[in-house]
């Protein structure tokens, strides 16, 4: 695409598709349990769109674990919340991750102000 003047709707179309694919693949992929500690937040986005701009909710999940003397990071997860920051939107972003491989409580750092359900502060 680099040095392309223009860009057909046709490449633009693959892309998007080869994207969408991987973007499905990772949100299916299975997770493991070895985090001791989740970084929740949640981030807004513009997004445009033919009528006008709008902000986007993107909640995000990192886990943290030790790993042969080192601190280790992940990006576990991200959704784009329709509904904000609900209660409802974070306890549907964190349950989902019960089915891929996440069971245990576990430490939490994130500017929520109620800790969702299955995931208390231990």
């Amino acid at each position: 695409m680099y040095g392309c003047r223009v860009v057909s709707p046709a490449l633009v179309s693959r892309i998007t598709t080869a994207l969408n694919e991987c973007v499905e693949r990772f949100h299916a992929r299975p997770l493991h349990d070895r985090y001791e500690y989740l970084l929740l937040d949640a981030v807004y986005l513009n997004a445009k769109s033919p009528v006008k701009g709008k902000r986007r909710c993107v909640l995000v999940a990192y886990g943290m674990w030790e790993e042969s003397g080192k601190l280790r990071r992940e990006l576990i997860d991200f959704k784009i919340a329709r509904d904000g920051e609900s209660e409802v939107a974070w306890d549907c972003f964190l349950m989902g991750w019960c089915i891929r491989g996440v069971q245990r409580n576990r430490d939490q750092v994130g500017d929520h102000r109620r800790q969702p359900r299955g995931y208390e502060r231990r």
